[in-house]
């Protein structure tokens, strides 16, 4: 059996946690525990199978999934559970709600997605659609327009007109090129 060395020793000297300013003020966000973690992960995932849901049973089903997550230990809020003691620090100093459910949001998303997720959505002030690409297509043309005039001619109209003869000006009907009999 393959013994690897002990995972501590990798990460000596990385600070774990994730910090967040506030107000010129630095709140540090510690790691969760596994049990945190995990109910984070099954959280999400719950939480993505109602948005996506497209009927009312299907709606039905994703919030009995919901139902099933098992409580952890604690009377707290998801605030609280992911921001740990941040959340107590974040309210003694006066943030306000908007911006501790920034915080709170940008926590669940560093335990569940990591670091690049955590700091697009905090950057972004909170608001993921910031971070999507333009699907509109007023929005693509109007990104990649030059401001010049159009370089494809448009199509002309073919009403009233002739198809053209495509084969080949010989006016003959098709033939097979298999054998003939």
């Amino acid at each position: 059996m393959k013994r690897l060395a002990d995972l501590d020793a990798f990460l000596a000297g990385d600070e774990p946690g994730l910090e967040l300013i506030i107000g010129g003020r630095v709140y540090t966000v510690p790691p969760p525990d596994a049990a945190t973690g995990l109910w984070c992960q099954r959280v999400t995932v719950a939480a993505g199978h109602l948005r996506a849901a497209a009927t009312e049973a299907e709606a039905s089903a994703a919030a009995a999934r919901i139902d099933q997550i098992a409580d952890l230990d604690g009377d707290l809020t998801l605030p609280e559970r992911v921001l740990g003691p941040a959340h107590a620090a974040m309210v003694a100093g006066g943030v306000d709600h908007a911006r501790l459910r920034i915080a709170a949001m940008t926590a669940l998303l560093w335990i569940v997605s990591g670091d690049e997720a955590a700091e697009a959505y905090w950057t972004s002030g909170g608001r993921p659609e910031a971070l999507r690409p333009a699907d509109n297509r007023a929005e693509r043309r109007a990104s990649s327009s030059t401001g010049g005039a159009a370089t494809t001619k448009p199509l002309a109209s073919t009403s009233g007109t002739k198809p053209p003869n495509t084969s080949g000006g010989k006016k003959r009907g098709r033939r097979s090129r298999g054998r003939r009999s």
